[in-house]
């Protein structure tokens, strides 16, 4: 049983596109992860630092604000993961205490700012 998508975003009121592989694993690109945070940032993203998604060889993702960046920059908080495991947080798939217990998610930074992603991830699932 695949979950919902998330209703809202840019474009097809998705945030992130439900489309996935045989796996059943997420194939949104890099630009469309970043359109999809960009929006659920948008009005208040509740972060007060900054915050680098760091996913591994398909690109960064950087976040200031409501300003939402690909620049590799440094930041107050790092989270280190693949992209695959990236569209499993945000589509609820993928618990970030497990991630981090089971190696899948690595916090450099102000483990605060990290906390405060599954908020903002669930602001695009609502």
């Amino acid at each position: 049983m695949k979950p919902p998508p998330f209703t809202r975003g840019a474009g097809n009121g998705k945030v992130l596109p439900s489309r996935t592989n045989d796996q059943g694993r997420g194939v949104a690109s890099l630009q469309e992860i970043t359109e999809a945070i960009r929006e659920a940032v948008r009005v208040d993203p509740g972060l007060g630092k900054t915050l680098k998604l760091d996913l591994h060889g398909d690109g960064c993702i950087f976040l200031d604000g409501s300003a939402v960046s690909n620049e590799d920059r440094d930041a107050d908080c790092t989270l280190a993961l693949s992209k695959d495991d990236f569209e499993d947080l945000a589509r609820g798939r993928l618990d970030p205490a497990t991630a981090m217990m089971r190696g899948r998610l690595k916090v450099r930074g102000d483990m605060m700012v990290a906390m405060k992603l599954p908020g903002l991830l669930a602001k695009g699932r609502s």
